[in-house]
């Protein structure tokens, strides 16, 4: 059938990637968070932390569940270490043609041929986006 999902990348770690690379690792993958700003990534921990911990006291996670989300998540302060291996690549950086472009043929270069690239844009049509990486 689909490709087995073992290990995301979620490239961006602001507002956005944070909140995806956390549902994906409370939906049981192993995640790796990067982001070129290390204050970035470092907030981006303390967001994901307090917001498990306010799942679980809400009880809308089990401890079982919280444990387990925080042990699928790791933080990579270096591209090449967080998609290496990765299945599935999901970029979440800032809005701007530009630096999507370069972001993806840096992603193109790094992952492995098979690898599942994503995007997060909003306002930048997918299809602009389609062709970054051949």
């Amino acid at each position: 059938m689909g490709q087995q999902m073992n290990r995301i990348a979620v490239v961006g770690a602001g507002i956005m990637g944070h909140g995806i690379a956390q549902v994906l690792a409370q939906a049981g993958h192993r995640v790796s968070l990067t982001d070129s700003m290390p204050a970035v990534l470092e907030n981006a921990r303390a967001r994901i932390e307090s917001s498990v911990e306010m799942l679980l006291k809400s009880s809308l996670i089990t401890k079982a569940q919280a444990t387990s989300a925080k042990a699928n998540l790791t933080f990579a302060s270096e591209l090449d270490e967080a998609v290496a291996g990765a299945d599935l690549v999901f970029e979440a950086i800032p809005e701007k043609v530009e630096i999507k472009r370069q972001m993806f043929e840096r992603l193109d270069r790094l992952s492995k041929p098979e690898t599942i690239f994503a995007s997060n844009t909003s306002a930048i049509p997918i299809t602009t986006l389609s062709g970054f990486s051949q």
